[in-house]
């Protein structure tokens, strides 16, 4: 039987004999009912077990993390509805959580600039962004975990009083599925934390 699977930006196709197949397991197709904006609309009016966004960053200092460009994120739609619910913050630190990829990507001043015109966009003044660089610091060091490995994080989360994490979900080779946790290690750390940390996985 002959099978196709999508490499890169390229399909390879080999033969498989049928007596090797065992069975086929079908994805669910699942609807989002609508837009990107309409769903993150509705996701922000029907918060699960926690009080509304706006609510929860009321005159708190937020940080907000970012995912960097190297993730497929429509960003306009997200920034376009989050920052409808940030207007009562006291101060936003954006953090463009790259952990140890390349932050001079043009992608990520993009998220930057994007991100600065929607906040100002909603009368939102009182904020910083930056994108994070896990080999020039400075860290704060929180000591060593039970895996030995030196917990280096950027200094500016200190400052949270609310955490805003912007993440995917989807399958991930280190970590089994990536997440909203990425955003904090490695999206914020030292290379040498992010290294010893994506070590234990081999």
């Amino acid at each position: 039987m002959k099978y196709s699977l999508k490499y890169g930006s390229k399909t390879i196709s080999f033969d498989v004999p049928k007596e090797n197949i065992l069975h086929f397991i079908e994805v669910n197709e699942a609807s989002i009912g609508g837009d990107n904006q309409s769903v993150l609309r509705e996701a922000f009016e029907n918060p699960v077990e926690a009080p509304p966004l706006s609510e929860a960053v009321a005159n708190r200092q937020v940080v907000l993390l970012v995912e960097d460009s190297t993730r497929a994120v429509e960003i306009e739609d997200v920034f376009d509805v989050l920052t409808r619910q940030l207007g009562t913050a006291k101060f936003i630190q954006a953090i463009i959580c790259t952990g140890t990829h390349d932050p001079n990507l043009p992608g990520n001043e993009r998220i930057a600039t994007v991100l600065r015109r929607y906040l100002l966009a909603r009368g939102i003044a009182d904020f910083d962004i930056i994108i994070h660089d896990s080999r020039t610091g400075p860290f704060d060091d929180y000591g060593v975990t039970s895996f030995g490995n030196r917990l280096l994080v950027n200094p500016l989360i200190r400052q949270a009083e609310v955490f805003v994490v912007l993440s995917d979900m989807k399958n991930h080779y280190f970590a089994g599925y990536s997440n909203a946790v990425k955003n904090f290690l490695p999206g914020v750390c030292a290379y040498e934390t992010t290294e010893k940390n994506h070590a234990m996985a081999l």
